[in-house]
């Protein structure tokens, strides 16, 4: 069931929160900077553990 009122609601909590300075990324953006760098020798399991606990693209 989808519920408009919470789409709303989450837009404008966003530009609430981008209004007072925050800069909004997505999740990859946030694990590459975990990461931090990539020139490392377990980046591989770490691109593997994010790949099979990631969210279906599209829905």
């Amino acid at each position: 069931m989808h519920c408009p009122t919470s789409r709303r609601s989450t837009t404008l909590t966003l530009a609430g929160v981008v209004q007072a300075g925050a800069v909004p990324i997505d999740t990859y953006a946030t694990l590459a900077e975990i990461m931090s760098t990539w020139n490392r020798p377990d980046a591989m399991a770490f691109v593997a553990n994010v790949g099979a606990h990631r969210a279906p693209i599209g829905r």
